[in-house]
């Protein structure tokens, strides 16, 4: 009797389990009907085509396809974990395993959100890349924040001991510049390399030079480090205001510590005292006030790029659909399983509010409005209007036009780049999409060529060779995405095509060469404003010496010969010493009279 029970229960539970793992099976795969693709023509005819070989499709880069859960329903969304074609294999015409697309690239979830089993994902990255969990390790987070902050001290030293004024108009359009393409914005295609295989580790080394005027530095030093802790991804993604945050707070102390120093407050005299070689500054007549606040000047300008960035990347939605092409849901951008502005996502969201209020629109229009009277009588009245503002406030607009010589005030224009930046990070986000690619380029494109007619009309710098090189930086930047525009329509993939790259490799090689000449230039004059004093004040010194060798010897040839009377020439009527014997031997000549110079060496009475 026992046996016959524990027979029934041992086949009642093994028929339970069975049914479990059918059922998990089920909901893990979802049918789909490949036909309606095609027909449809919509999001999924568009992103997944069929293969010549049966069973496999190509899903094209930045696009994520999952089962949507018990639903029985394949959905697809625009995503940032893959910038490669991917082939996919499946075992039936009509089923897709869950992880069929995900696990290419090492995730798993709804719409990929999630890394795989025994994966973490990185820390200072924007692509989502999901790490082997024993590559990772918690001392990394200590990693993390030195390869974030490191760059940002170095670089407050730096600009603190040469007074460096970026800000003051010949460095603004390159900075832009280096700023779009450390982002990827103006060869978006080439610079993912996912039209090709070539090696772009060229390419991603200058990427990263260029990362340098925007805080990315920790992009180029360490670009897979991960902690055994898995943190979400969007928390990946906000970890990045680390080093903005760091470099405008670190300014922001450098100017209060100057500040309390000037008004010898006790504490911070007495902390400074050890470092008090610090604040000798090479040129003493230099305000270490006015150092700050430059050093500040130019923190803003250059973190405005990331901070603008990130929080468009925070906030950006993208839309889900299923296989008729319909909008099912709208979720994070980063993570497909958190829908927008609700549960996870609205905290990210708010801190990104936070940030392009007070860190991106407030700074700016503040710079658009402040040469306003209202405004000017505003801060007057408040009594805001002091020095450390009117300096900062210089350092930011004192290359514009302020119309003290009766023309126009364009101190406003130096927002208009901060805008500008603005402008192409939400363009690039709003077009993602990879079939979306041939409209991005003509909005960027436009919004460029905008702005050269604006600075071709007002002319807004004080010196009109800042507005020429502007205009040169930012026809150069249009010229180069024109060009990859052309790269990526004419040689678009098609599905089974693999020899891609050997069409592309030509083109790419030119973007390569193109992208790295103002990086180039602007080396070439960095040293030539820091070492240029040093070989000017060399070539002197041995121009000097070789002067004096020179007298030395004419010297002693005067006193071997009888004198004679110099090489005499005639200039306009005037006779005088010829220009050779002048340079050296300027002493041993006496003016006479009006126009006459006659030799003297001294033995001739």
């Amino acid at each position: 009797m026992k046996g016959a029970l524990l027979l029934v229960f041992f086949h009642v539970y093994g028929t339970s389990v069975a049914s479990l793992t059918g059922a998990e099976t089920s909901t893990n795969n979802c049918s789909f009907n490949p036909s309606r693709w095609q027909q449809n023509n919509m999001f999924f005819g568009s992103h997944i085509r069929k293969n010549i070989t049966k069973k496999s499709f190509m899903v094209v880069p930045l696009t994520c396809v999952s089962c949507n859960g018990e639903e029985d329903q394949l959905i697809a969304s625009v995503c940032p974990y893959h910038r490669d074609i991917i082939n996919v294999t499946l075992s039936s015409d009509t089923v897709w395993e869950d992880d069929a697309l995900c696990k290419e690239f090492n995730r798993t979830g709804r719409l990929c959100s999630k890394c795989a089993d025994d994966y973490k994902p990185s820390l200072s990255t924007y692509s989502g890349r999901c790490i082997r969990e024993e590559e990772c390790s918690n001392y990394y987070w200590l990693l993390f924040f030195a390869v974030e902050t490191v760059p940002a001290t170095l670089m407050y030293i730096t600009f603190v001991a040469f007074n460096a004024r970026l800000t003051s108009g010949y460095a603004n359009g390159y900075i832009l510049y280096a700023q779009v393409i450390s982002f990827r914005l103006m060869s978006l295609e080439f610079i993912n390399g996912w039209k090709s295989n070539f090696n772009d580790t060229k390419v991603k080394f200058i990427v990263g030079l260029y990362s340098v005027w925007s805080f990315q530095l920790g992009h180029l030093v360490l670009n897979s480090i991960c902690t055994v802790k898995e943190a979400p991804q969007l928390m990946s993604v906000a970890l990045q205001y680390t080093s903005v945050f760091y470099a405008l707070l670190l300014a922001f102390i450098g100017y209060v510590v100057v500040e309390l120093h000037s008004h010898q407050f006790c504490l911070i005299v007495w902390i400074s005292k050890p470092f008090s070689w610090c604040l000798r500054f090479r040129n003493r007549s230099v305000d270490p006030k006015t150092v700050a606040l430059n050093t500040l000047a130019v923190f803003y300008y250059m973190a405005f790029a990331k901070l603008a960035a990130l929080s468009v990347l925070l906030l950006i939605p993208t839309s889900v659909y299923d296989e008729t092409g319909h909008v099912i849901d709208h979720v994070s951008f980063y993570d497909g399983s958190m829908s927008f502005m609700k549960g996870g996502h609205l905290k990210y969201a708010i801190l990104a509010i936070a940030v392009l209020i007070f860190l991106v629109f407030v700074p700016v229009l503040f710079m658009t409005f402040y040469q306003f009277r209202i405004i000017q009588k505003c801060l007057s009245k408040c009594h805001l209007n002091r020095s450390g503002l009117i300096i900062f406030m210089d350092s930011l607009q004192g290359c514009y036009k302020d119309g003290s010589d009766g023309g126009k005030d364009c101190r406003w224009f130096s927002s208009c780049y901060y805008f500008l930046r603005l402008i192409l990070f939400i363009l690039a986000l709003y077009f993602v999409d990879d079939n979306q690619f041939i409209e991005l380029h003509v909005c960027l494109l436009l919004a460029i060529v905008v702005t050269i007619i604006v600075i071709l009309y007002l002319m807004p710098y004080k010196c009109s060779h800042y507005n020429k090189l502007d205009i040169c930086i930012f026809s150069y930047g249009s010229f180069i995405l024109a060009i990859t525009s052309y790269q990526v329509s004419i040689y678009a993939p098609q599905p089974g095509d693999q020899n891609v790259g050997s069409k592309t490799r030509f083109l790419e090689i030119i973007i390569c060469i193109l992208i790295s000449f103002p990086l180039i230039g602007a080396t070439l004059y960095v040293l030539e404003k820091l070492l240029g004093m040093k070989i000017r004040f060399l070539y002197r010194w041995c121009k000097s010496h070789t002067s004096r060798d020179c007298y030395t010897q004419s010297l002693s040839l005067i006193e071997d010969t009888t004198s004679r009377s110099p090489l005499l020439r005639t200039v306009s009527g005037t006779s005088t010493g010829s220009l050779p014997d002048r340079m050296v031997q300027p002493e041993v000549y006496t003016v006479n009279s009006p126009g006459t110079v006659s030799p003297n060496y001294g033995s001739v009475p």
